[in-house]
């Protein structure tokens, strides 16, 4: 039996401020997410790991780094994980209603941006590939708060009234067995 462990990236000032990001703003994290992302590394130091893949964005890297340098792993680009293109919400706050009524919105684009029917035709295929060539290892994917909750759905049964809600803290780590 293999095993996931699917972590959010660290905290970036977008993050902070509460300020939707995705994958047109390729942002550093700020103090806190790097202080995070070796809080990580520490965690998991006597975790077995045999992969390690990340989403291509700087925050996402920076996230997964030291845990990869700890278990003397490369990091994987996966451009699979590279978080949603939000389209016209890039950059508002998270508790626009505007943006808040069309998230919702589950089959529909954001305008300008992708879909999570988009995301899951993404990251499926990859979680298939990557179950398959890893079947009795451990891989840690790190991504993104949103790619996260897809890559739930794909092991797990998720109602559309839970989706939206699910939870993923910067830095949480969720194990998946497969």
């Amino acid at each position: 039996m293999g095993k996931i462990l699917l972590v959010r990236h660290g905290e970036t000032d977008w993050n902070k401020t509460d300020l939707v990001i995705g994958r047109r703003t390729d942002m550093d994290l700020n103090e806190t997410g790097r202080a995070q992302a070796e809080a990580l590394a520490a965690s998991l130091r006597d975790e077995p790991l045999d992969a390690v893949y990340v989403s291509p964005m700087k925050r996402a890297v920076q996230t997964a780094r030291p845990t990869a340098e700890d278990h003397g792993l490369p990091l994987i680009t996966a451009p699979a994980l590279i978080e949603m293109d939000y389209g016209i919400f890039e950059g508002r706050p998270r508790l626009d209603p505007v943006y808040q009524k069309e998230k919702l919105e589950f089959f529909a684009r954001y305008p300008e941006g992708e879909s999570y029917l988009d995301l899951a035709a993404r990251v499926y295929p990859f979680l298939k590939e990557i179950t398959e060539k890893h079947a009795g290892e451990t891989v840690m994917l790190v991504t993104h708060a949103l790619i996260c909750r897809i890559v739930w759905t794909y092991f797990h049964e998720v109602r559309l009234e839970n989706f939206s809600g699910f939870p993923m803290a910067n830095t949480q780590v969720r194990r998946i067995e497969f």
